[in-house]
């Protein structure tokens, strides 16, 4: 089964995505911002990740910040 990180932190997309993609076989996780997607992506495998763009800039910050090395 294929596994889905959904980045995204208004709280009602976030869990309008994982139901659409559960209903469509997919396995999900969820969280609702970046520093936490990366912790996700560094302790496990994915095949997609839907990632709120709006969020990216921080993210981006947080990895300079951190200096953190994905897998």
């Amino acid at each position: 089964m294929e596994r889905i990180l959904i980045i995204e932190d208004e709280k009602d997309v976030n869990q309008l995505l994982a139901q659409n993609l559960q209903k469509n076989g997919y396995e999900t996780v969820s969280v609702w911002n970046g520093p936490d997607g990366i912790r996700q992506l560094q302790n496990q495998h994915f095949d997609m990740v839907l990632l709120d763009l709006m969020l990216l800039i921080g993210t981006v910050g947080y990895l300079k910040f951190q200096k953190t090395e994905l897998k």
